[in-house]
């Protein structure tokens, strides 16, 4: 939701998960001035990384006189900067069993966009007088991580369940906590296999006319979103 910046990806760690039980690997939630929570090192568990984020920045250039040579390389018209990994994605079980998705921001520049993200959903509940009913995930609070992250135990206990490839968290990283959904993405669609419908599929519509809708119901759904991001005076 940061203008000016836009997700590359993400990756899939299935295989990584957190069996410890330790206090120090929970988070607990206290009521907030809003509707969201404030999270303090308590009552959720964090399971395992299902996966990580990155962001590209384009700058598009103007010379000096409106000239440019599109020969000369020292000219470019637009460069990318890609961030590499800059938001971790944890799942997570709450105090009453549900599961939650955790994204933690890394780095100043992550930290910007958490802040900005933040931003947005207070303002859409603010507008709407509650969550707002919109097909975006659905955001429960946000925490600090505070200094119990630095502690030996907190850093021992974290590499026992995660081994050297997954750094533990530090403090003062802004984290965003999530209703569970599955990560599967617009954009991934076309990409998932279709099961075959063998020789009656040459003659049976219904299975392409069920993809149709879906396809039909997700534009729709991301163009009303997006409208009432815009009605509520957020530039996305």
């Amino acid at each position: 939701l940061a203008v000016g910046r836009r997700v590359l990806g993400h990756h899939t760690f299935s295989s990584m998960h957190l069996h410890t039980a330790t206090a120090l690997l929970y988070l607990a939630f206290l009521s907030g001035g809003d509707g969201l929570r404030v999270f303090r090192p308590s009552s959720i568990t964090i399971r395992r990384q299902v996966g990580q984020l990155g962001f590209a920045t384009e700058t598009e250039w103007q010379y000096a006189g409106g000239k440019r040579n599109p020969l000369d390389p020292s000219q470019p018209s637009r460069t990318v900067e890609a961030s590499g990994a800059s938001v971790r994605l944890f799942e997570a079980r709450l105090a009453d069993g549900s599961r939650s998705l955790l994204k933690e921001f890394l780095g100043a520049e992550a930290r910007a966009i958490g802040d900005r993200e933040l931003a947005v959903y207070r303002h859409l509940e603010e507008e709407a007088g509650g969550a707002p009913d919109l097909s975006v995930g659905t955001l429960c609070g946000h925490m600090i991580s505070d200094e119990a992250f630095e502690t030996r135990g907190f850093r021992e206990a974290w590499e026992a369940s995660f081994g050297l490839a997954v750094p533990p968290p530090a403090a003062g990283r802004l984290w965003l906590i999530f209703r569970w959904v599955p990560l599967r993405t617009i954009g991934g669609f076309a990409r998932v296999e279709q099961p075959p419908a063998g020789l009656a599929g040459l003659f049976d519509w219904g299975a392409a006319q069920a993809r149709r809708e879906w396809v039909r119901t997700a534009s729709r759904e991301s163009l009303r979103a997006l409208a009432a991001l815009h009605a509520a005076g957020e530039a996305v």
